[in-house]
């Protein structure tokens, strides 16, 4: 059994525990992705593209209401996180009619010629 902070691993055969990513109280592998808990005063970031712990949550998140995790922000947001895109003060993962998702700035930029798409129901 591997003491906290370790993982258990295979290296050239020979069973050992190595390290976890920095600021991982446990964790499956070596990577930021890898962490399952955070050690004190880290805090773990939940997001489809940003997993792992951190001291501080990263641009784009903010502190959820449990006070122990970092969520990507969705309303008065300076920033967004990867993932999302500004509109207003939101950030959202789909940009709203009108819009389009600029992949460059990560922000919603007005539609020049906005298409309505017609279903044929017959």
């Amino acid at each position: 059994v591997c003491p906290s902070g370790t993982f258990p691993s295979t290296v050239q055969g020979v069973p050992r525990c190595q390290q976890c990513y920095i600021g991982c109280l446990n964790c499956t592998g070596s990577t930021k992705a890898d962490c399952g808990t955070c050690q004190t005063n880290y805090l773990k970031h939940v997001s489809a593209t940003n997993k792992g712990c951190a001291p501080l949550c990263d641009p784009g998140f903010v502190l959820s209401s449990s006070g122990d995790t970092c969520i990507p922000c969705t309303t008065s947001c300076s920033i967004c996180a990867d993932g999302f895109y500004k509109f207003g003060s939101k950030c959202v993962t789909t940009c709203p009619f009108g819009t389009t998702a600029n992949t460059q700035t990560s922000n919603c930029d007005e539609s020049l010629n906005p298409t309505i798409v017609f279903t044929d129901v017959t």
